[in-house]
């Protein structure tokens, strides 16, 4: 566990006597300006504590605090004060900028003492932080691995949408990108309602019928039931319910939200969609983007000009034929590989399959002992390629 604290005050004194009793069993900075504070934050950062004195020349204590807070909501938040300040300090407690405060002067044992405290308070929350995440993440493997074995066209589809997604919510400024490619990647869970021959139609770009939008609609339930008892997942549940709204307001779901109004990661997902289902049919990248810009009150314009500046003339990923020693993980496969095992076609790797170290090692022996066609078709983002 970090034990990184971070002392601010105006008094270069009082700063020098905290590095030379601390400095053996904490790992100290100091600083005697807020805003440098910030700054080493922003570079040396996270600190696991912040100790500030509540009155200072160029900003107080509680103000301070609040940027910390701002800044890097995990760490720690103390305050020493005078008696005098007692209210203001208090105030501070009750608004949540501070953890603890201390009065001034405070004895080396007891300020050990809180410091100790707000180290441990520190572990707790950076811990069940960490745990919940991690399940988080198994969560989610499992899910798309679900899908992968139930639909792997639709899975390899998702791979696709990643490079694109990943650009734009850079281009656009998303401020929670992780969210947005989280739902990229559970949007066609509900897929695995369809019938392979409704799939194929999608995919074909066919138009399908009554029968077929009612079960197509579906798809935005059943994926949101999927994840609905996964923590912290409401704003992907919301990108991912009105991934097929248009930005004029038509579209799916028939509610009034419209514009801006549309979650961001939405918006992005829905352009990255109907891009990847043009390119995929061979469509060309300027004639894809032609045809994304005809389709008036569909996207949000802010998304179709970022999408115009990095989609260029090539498009985020190309299919190639690969001998199996050349595959590398992160690729996907664009095909089925089967090897013949008593006179029967058995799959080894399904399509739309993301490629491991584990699945590459496996392909390849395969390979050795001459038992997989190659080249093997595969699908590489422009990353990879660079």
């Amino acid at each position: 566990m970090t034990r990184k604290i971070l002392f601010i005050d105006d008094d270069d004194a009082i700063l020098e006597t905290f590095e030379r009793v601390l400095g053996f069993d904490y790992d100290v900075a100091t600083s005697n300006n807020p805003q440098e504070a910030f700054q080493m934050i922003r570079s040396a950062g996270p600190f696991a504590v912040v100790v500030t004195d509540l009155r200072m020349p160029r900003m107080d204590g509680v103000e301070v605090l609040s940027r910390v807070k701002e800044l890097t909501p995990n760490t720690v938040r103390l305050m020493l004060t005078g008696h005098a300040d007692l209210d203001a300090a208090i105030a501070a407690v009750n608004d949540g900028h501070v953890y603890r405060f201390l009065t001034k002067p405070c004895p080396p044992p007891l300020l050990k003492t809180a410091l100790d405290a707000a180290l441990e308070q520190y572990r707790l929350v950076t811990a069940e932080k960490e745990l919940l995440r991690d399940t988080l993440r198994g969560a989610i493997k499992i899910l798309t691995d679900t899908l992968a074995i139930l639909k792997p066209d639709v899975y390899g589809r998702t791979a696709r949408l990643l490079p694109y997604i990943r650009q734009l919510s850079d281009e656009l400024g998303d401020p929670q990108p992780w969210r947005t490619e989280t739902a990229a990647m559970l949007a066609c869970l509900g897929y695995i309602i369809f019938p392979d021959d409704m799939l194929a139609r999608l995919d074909r770009g066919q138009i399908i019928n009554r029968s077929d939008r009612k079960i197509y609609e579906q798809h935005v339930d059943v994926a949101e039931r999927l994840i609905s008892n996964l923590p912290r997942m409401d704003e992907v549940s919301a990108i991912i319910r009105y991934q097929d709204k248009d930005f004029d307001g038509g579209g799916f779901p028939g509610d009034l939200v419209e514009g801006r109004g549309i979650p961001l990661g939405s918006r992005i997902l829905r352009i990255a969609k109907d891009l990847d289902k043009l390119t995929s049919r061979g469509v060309a990248g300027d004639k894809a983007l032609q045809a994304l810009r005809r389709r008036a009150g569909a996207y949000d314009p802010a998304a179709l000009e970022a999408l115009s500046r990095i989609f260029g003339s090539e498009p985020a990923h190309t299919v190639q034929a690969l001998p199996a020693r050349q595959l590398g993980p992160g690729m996907i496969l664009a095909q089925d590989v089967f090897t013949q095992r008593e006179g029967k076609d058995v799959k080894v790797a399904g399509k739309g399959q993301e490629l491991s170290e584990t699945t590459i090692a496996y392909l390849r022996r395969y390979a050795t002992l001459g038992r997989i066609e190659q080249p093997i078709q595969v699908i590489v983002s422009q990353e990879e390629k660079n």
